[in-house]
């Protein structure tokens, strides 16, 4: 079954002139060779197996005249059939005798080993209703070997190693390179290949006690002068270090490479057990090193565990290994240094881009001309719309139409403003710099803020800074304060970026106490105390509490909410903590309302798939079924029993060669969750995959039309001719104003469409639902329900670390992957 085929282009909007960081494609007429090739070595990487095959085909008889492309694996595409049929060929690189075997690719159809371009050209032709990804992989593979030999690649894109003096160094022992991404695409009426300038953080090569110092902001004699590290300095460094590829100093003639695991004892402490004459003796590292190769200069710094658990070195004798990419989430001083570094205005983006294109031609030239393919060096120009903002009701009728992405609801009241009975105000922090006098002034402020904006709050129940010397836990703390003074509300002043206690207080609050919290930063309570920053906490607290913020105008909503309506989103992320047992968190959120402003929340972990058949099914959403129920029935229940009549679901994280899978598997847990709530209950389904993670920008190609300082697209740009889909029913829209850098507008592709609803219909609604997020005054560059189930996911993370760490030491970590949300708290945006 097919895709829902494309819609006639959109035509609300004002028109606005843009060029596309896509330039037009000639491609191939014919067949393409396949032969399979395989190297006699283990655990070389892809950037080595290209040198060796690189060299062999510039110099072996077999390629004279042919200048095929190498994917860096198991797979060679030649223009011209070679004189082979299967070759064993013994290549000699760095003294080494490497013997490498060449043959045909038997293909299921009669083309042989030929795979056909063809078509590629006929989808333009209206003569199929599919397009062969194996040509395109072929293509692509053509057009990245090079660049591939020369610089380094990693999965998508290429880079560049800088030179020392254009070396950009940020903290924690990293440094930026630049390069670029390229991918061959089909247009809406032609070729075309997409390509973005890169910026990403490496590991600096070099001594590992070097790098160290970087990561704990020291110096090399300032570390060197210490006898010993910290807990905390052990514990930073293993997490900034684990994966990262070493090498041995210690043998000059025999450097071997490992993966660090952790580090542990220091080599003064560290017993070795090692056998002499068949007697088996216990002796420290430092000894055996003294021994064996040249005592320590620093016996007192701990030692490096590797992959393999039962080798450990000492620091000193292990170097970091060039050409890796950082793998881990970057720190809060690391993304500011890399923003700094990295972001560039529309303009500066796409000379860049233009100037790496005609850079990149040059190198893959021969290929070029090889293979019959031309790529022009003009960006890809085409008319586009800016869609019109909505009007935004807040109480007694008033209403604000955003202006560039954003809006001001001062002297506003909330749609729907919440009532707060009893509430308290507890500080964790310490009373030095955020004493009592300073939560009375903000208890104060918060109080006539929320007055302002119609919530009904009155001042603290009681209000107090917790003494650190107090033996009672946050949860005891937190019991009391519900018990005593029935606290349906507990604002709580935590110390700057203190996780753990944040941690703590959301799992003890969401998992058993029921009690909404807000938590906020003793700098925004001492420092920050403003009415704008305060205005912004109440944006939060008003959702919390069951309020409405704002809502679309009635006579503006778009027409699919004729009908009662469940707006759904979700997405599928993988965890970035270290905990490797929790396997896949999958999210949903579903609308609870007309508007669509409340939403219920629904939370799932999925172990990862080992066996290969059902690896591809990591990608979906397993449990999709019972959460939809779970979404459907809150609905159900707060409407008093009515059902929707349609479920329009946005789902994050898809990638483009899973979508038909996603949308056989997925839709019809949808169908069979329906179905459950009631038999024959069969509403209408619209189902679309969201994409953040692509490459295809936008710029005016008038810079008077370009909005903010940084000259991006207008939020409300929506894109659905020349550089979409030729068959897919497909858009790009931004939904926010890029106040800095280039805007990256999201993809969105329709993946079942029952509503049929037109392309006008479909962009109003996303471009509408990017204005109803609760937590600021600013439109999002997606739809809103989409990133509530982000937000739900990350605070599902965080339950799980905290509840892992209380139970590593008693055998419950199987029972985190089930956490809970209290029942009072289940069907609210806890999670905002």
């Amino acid at each position: 079954m097919e895709l829902p085929p494309k819609r006639e282009s959109g035509k609300l909007g004002k028109p606005i002139l843009l060029i596309a960081n896509c330039f037009a494609a000639e491609l191939p007429n014919g067949e393409v060779y396949h032969y399979d090739i395989e190297l006699d070595l283990k655990n070389a990487s892809s950037k080595n197996r290209r040198k060796i095959i690189d060299n062999l085909l510039k110099t072996h008889v077999k390629f004279e005249d042919h200048h095929p492309a190498y994917d860096g694996m198991k797979n060679l595409y030649s223009r011209k059939p070679l004189s082979i049929t299967r070759e064993n060929i013994i290549y000699e690189a760095e003294q080494k005798k490497i013997n490498i075997t060449i043959k045909t690719v038997c293909k299921k159809d009669s083309l042989g080993h030929a795979i056909s371009i063809d078509p590629l050209q006929s989808v333009f032709a209206g003569q199929v209703n599919s397009v062969s990804q194996e040509a395109i992989m072929v293509l692509q593979v053509v057009l990245r070997f090079r660049p591939s030999v020369i610089f380094y690649p990693t999965t998508r894109d290429i880079f560049c190693r800088p030179s020392a003096q254009d070396a950009c160094q940020i903290s924690g022992g990293q440094e930026i390179w630049t390069g670029y991404h390229q991918s061959l695409r089909l247009g809406q009426r032609k070729p075309m290949l997409n390509m973005d300038v890169m910026a990403r953080a490496f590991v600096k090569k070099g001594p590992l006690l070097n790098i160290i110092a970087d990561i704990l902001n020291l110096g090399v004699s300032q570390l060197s002068t210490r006898k010993w590290l910290k807990y905390s300095d052990v514990s930073k460094l293993n997490n900034e270090l684990k994966g990262v590829s070493i090498q041995t100093t210690h043998l000059k003639s025999n450097q071997k490479r490992y993966r660090i695991r952790e580090l542990t004892k220091d080599a003064n402490n560290l017993m070795l057990n090692c056998s002499n004459n068949d007697e088996q003796l216990k002796i420290t590292m430092a000894d055996y090193f003294s021994k064996n190769y040249q005592p320590l200069k620093y016996p007192h710094f701990p030692c490096v565990q590797v992959n393999n658990k039962d080798i450990f070195l000492p620091i000193e004798v292990c170097e970091i290994m060039e050409d890796q990419p950082c793998q881990l989430k970057l720190s809060q001083k690391q993304r500011n240094e890399f923003t700094k570094f990295a972001v560039r205005s529309p303009k500066q983006r796409f000379d860049a881009i233009v100037k790496v294109l005609k850079d990149s031609k040059a190198i893959k030239d021969i290929h070029l001309k090889e293979f019959d393919m031309k790529i022009s060096e003009e960006p890809i120009k085409l008319e586009s719309r800016v869609i019109e903002a909505p009007k935004l009701r807040y109480t007694s009728g008033t209403t604000v139409k955003p202006v560039d992405g954003s809006w001001n609801m001062k002297e506003r009241q909330y749609f729907r403003a919440a009532v707060v009975n009893a509430w308290v105000l507890i500080s964790f922090a310490d009373p030095r710099f955020c004493g009592f006098d300073a939560l009375v002034n903000f208890a104060g402020l918060l109080c006539k803020i929320a007055s302002e904006h119609g919530v009904s709050m009155r001042r603290p129940d009681t209000m107090y800074v917790v003494d650190n010397h107090q033996d009672m836990s946050v949860q005891g703390i937190l019991t009391q304060a519900r018990k005593l003074y029935n606290a349906d509300l507990a604002v709580l002043v935590l110390p700057h970026r203190d996780k753990d206690i944040y941690e703590e207080i959301k799992r003890v609050t969401e998992a058993s106490l029921g009690i909404v919290t807000q938590c906020v930063t003793d700098v925004s309570v001492s420092k920050k105390c403003t009415p704008s920053a305060v205005s912004n906490i109440c944006q939060k607290l008003n959702a919390k509490m069951g309020g409405i913020n704002s809502s679309l105008v009635p006579y503006e909503i778009p027409l699919i909410f004729s009908k009662p309506v469940i707006i759904m989103g979700s997405t599928s992320v993988l965890p970035t903590s270290h905990h490797a047992d929790i396997g896949r968190l999958v999210s949903a959120v579903g609308s609870l309302d007309a508007y669509p402003c409340q939403y219920a929340a629904t939370v799932r972990t999925q172990p990862f798939s080992s066996c290969k058949e059902k690896k591809k099914r990591n990608k979906l959403i397993l449990d999709l079924k019972p959460m939809v129920l779970e979404l459907l029935t809150a609905f159900y229940k707060k409407s008093r029993g009515r059902k929707p009549e349609r479920i329009i679901f946005f789902r994050s994280g898809a990638c483009e060669n899973q979508f038909r899978n996603i949308r056989d598997y997925e839709v019809k847990c949808i169908r069979e969750a329906c179905s459950l709530l009631q038999p024959e209950y069969e509403p209408d389904v619209t189902f679309i995959a969201l994409q953040k993670r692509h490459h295809v920008r936008f710029a005016p190609q008038d810079i008077a039309s370009g909005c903010g300082k940084a000259g991006n697209i207008p939020p409300g740009t929506v894109v659905d001719t020349e550089v979409v889909h030729p068959l897919n029913f497909d858009f790009y829209l931004c939904g926010h104003l890029g106040s800095q850098g280039t805007s990256k507008p999201c993809h969105y592709t329709v993946l079942e469409d029952d509503s049929d609803l037109s392309a006008d219909e479909l962009q109003k609604l996303t471009y509408y639902l990017c204005h109803t997020y609760a937590r600021c005054t600013k439109s999002i560059s997606y739809p809103a329900p989409v990133r509530y189930a982000e937000l739900a996911a990350a605070r599902f993370h965080q339950h799980y670390n905290r509840k892992y760490e209380d139970s590593f030491f008693n055998d419950e970590v199987e029972d985190c992957k089930n956490f809970e949300i209290v029942d009072e708290l289940k069907n609210t945006m806890y999670f905002i």
